[in-house]
């Protein structure tokens, strides 16, 4: 279907090229729209969604390994120790609220099947008659 579409066939590229390079797009693009809707929910207008103007960045971590792994204290002074350590202590203390609210729904909350319907608007073709 896409290799007959005319702008496609005007690229200088196999069609395996361009077959390898619609699909990639089709993966990265999956949520993107053209106007004001949200490519997930669908919503528009002035309070719906709208595209990023740039992707998300993503966080990455390193299980294991120390935050100041390689870091020389030496030339430190001691408000800048003092400063990290109060920062260190302050993760420490969000990261043990995290877990203890996290324990607590665990203790609360029991997962239950249920079973929704969701309408969903499909596009089917009919014959002119």
């Amino acid at each position: 279907m896409y290799l007959r579409q005319q702008a496609i066939r005007e690229l200088d590229l196999t069609d395996e090229q361009k077959l390898r390079l619609i699909w990639k797009l089709k993966v990265d693009l999956k949520d993107a729209t053209l106007g004001n809707r949200c490519g997930r929910c669908g919503a528009e207008g002035e309070h719906g969604r709208v595209n990023c103007e740039r992707s998300p960045r993503t966080l990455s971590t390193y299980s294991g390994r120390s935050i100041d792994q390689h870091e020389d204290f030496s030339d430190w002074s001691m408000q800048k120790l003092k400063d990290r350590v109060d920062l260190v202590t302050a993760f420490d203390a969000v990261c043990d609220e995290i877990r203890d609210n996290f324990i607590e729904l665990l203790d609360e909350c029991t997962p239950v099947e249920e079973t929704i319907m969701v309408p969903k608007k499909v596009t089917v073709r009919e014959r002119r008659e």
